[in-house]
């Protein structure tokens, strides 16, 4: 699957239907959409403290619109992302 994730909306839509990610790339082998199909289109740049295009903004965001979406310290010691309809997998 090759997809451009150009915003915050692009990442919640693929993260849903992902289900989890890792925080950002890693060397663990956790599954994250940015290593796995996905691609940062143009207007992703990290720390521009832009909601919208800046995803260390969007952990915020995650945890102040979403319902449906965890965000943690959950994978190694590295920030991610849970889906409600996965968290039963990881609950185990």
């Amino acid at each position: 699957m090759n997809d451009i994730l150009n915003n915050f909306d692009d990442f919640v839509r693929i993260l849903l239907a992902s289900g989890f990610s890792a925080g950002g790339s890693n060397d663990e082998g956790v599954f994250s959409i940015v290593n796995y199909g996905w691609e940062f289109g143009s207007p992703i740049i990290w720390h521009t403290g832009d909601p919208e295009t800046d995803p260390w903004e969007w952990r915020v965001r995650v945890l102040n619109e979403r319902g449906d979406i965890a965000y943690s310290k959950c994978f190694f010691r590295k920030s991610g992302y849970i889906t409600r309809e996965f968290i039963r997998i990881f609950s185990l």
